[in-house]
């Protein structure tokens, strides 16, 4: 984006390139300073980049270079500290991996070289995925400004870093991160825990979805949230966890259980996912994260005797498929201690004890037994 600044006799004339009809703009503002004209330019070039333009005379592509500077003042500029960070570094990376010098140029395989150029950099495969966002919200920016002709979004790809399934937390684990957590996180942990309420699910809960008088909390459904699935369900609270919602819907003045900082809005998922990560560090825990707790809730269910069918309808799987994997290894377990006891009654069977070790051979004992009788 070059804007130029000019002084005449009659103001300050300011002069840009418009970045949807790539026409030349010009006009003469009756400005103080030549700082305040080029704000002024500035704004003017904004409000040129917001235009909406038929699908006729939609401009074929712009330089990629003005296509950033354009994204970042008028999208990124609304976003928090760190988005703003990662869009620029995103955009930097996407740059110098592409070689690009406009957006027509742009095709499926330079797109997908961004995250070959990420991994490249030696970045975790969290923050290479987090680069890719912010070029997938830039990519389908442009394609809405008529800048591009395809969508380019799904080319981006994602990063695999190494999997860790998802495992249950034991009851003295969970009342160390309980009580190394703040207020706020101790009752979001209560409801991932006795539920099995995933996280975005409990920072997006409102006062409207939690009936008192029934003791339910309805899951999705909401406009201002859906669920993983799309299907919204209904979970019923312990007793416990109502009153200490009800207590705490009292003195709320937020349509939100966990809101904001200005009460605008509720907080985010990352928000839980963080504190509980601190908690966990204070408690001297490694390799847990927040959504250990879901399944904590789906191992206590199935210890219950609860089968696939109602540990799916409760946790919000889309089949019991992902359910069954918390009945069998259950299964596991209970068979293991199966036969633990049928192999402590088959040894108490023959008047052997329990406890045995192992069993002496037959020449050993005889051998003994000679000796016994020469003495």
């Amino acid at each position: 984006m070059k804007i130029s600044v000019s002084k005449t006799p009659r103001g300050f004339l300011v002069s840009f390139r418009d970045p949807a009809s790539r026409k030349r703009f010009r006009r003469v503002l009756a400005a103080e300073s030549a700082s305040e004209a080029r704000r002024i330019g500035h704004r003017l070039w904004a409000e040129a980049a917001r235009g909406v333009f038929p699908q006729s005379e939609r401009p074929k592509g712009t330089s990629l270079r003005e296509a950033f500077e354009a994204y970042l003042l008028l999208e990124s500029s609304r976003k928090a500290k760190a988005s703003r960070v990662l869009d620029r570094q995103a955009l930097h990376l996407f740059g110098k991996s592409t070689g690009v010098q406009t957006t027509t140029e742009l095709t499926p395989l330079k797109v997908s070289g961004f995250l070959a150029a990420a991994t490249g950099l030696g970045l975790s495969p969290a923050t290479c995925n987090r680069l890719g966002n912010s070029l997938k919200h830039f990519l389908g920016w442009c394609l809405d400004k008529g800048w591009l002709q395809t969508d380019l979004r799904r080319h981006v790809g994602r990063a695999k870093g190494p999997s860790r399934e998802c495992r249950a937390l034991m009851p003295d684990q969970i009342r160390l991160l309980y009580a190394n957590g703040s207020a706020n996180l101790r009752l979001a942990m209560r409801i991932s825990a006795s539920m099995g309420l995933r996280a975005g699910e409990v920072a997006s809960l409102s006062w409207k979805a939690i009936n008192f008088e029934f003791q339910t909390i309805q899951i999705g459904g909401m406009s201002h949230f859906q669920t993983k699935s799309g299907r919204s369900r209904i979970v019923p609270m312990p007793e416990a966890l109502a009153d200490e919602l009800r207590i705490r819907a009292s003195v709320s003045t937020s349509p939100w259980v966990f809101p904001s900082k200005d009460s605008s809005k509720p907080i985010e998922r990352a928000v839980l996912s963080r504190g509980f990560a601190r908690a966990a560090v204070r408690s001297g825990l490694t390799d847990c994260r927040y959504h250990d707790l879901r399944a904590s809730c789906a191992t206590g269910l199935a210890e219950a005797g609860a089968g696939e069918t109602l540990i799916a309808q409760t946790l919000g799987h889309a089949s019991t498929a992902m359910s069954r994997k918390y009945v069998s290894r259950l299964g596991v377990e209970v068979q293991r201690q199966l036969i633990a006891q049928q192999a402590a009654r088959s040894l108490s069977w023959g008047g052997i004890p329990s406890n045995l070790a192992r069993v002496q051979p037959e020449s050993e004992t005889s051998s003994n037994v000679g000796e016994s009788v020469a003495m």
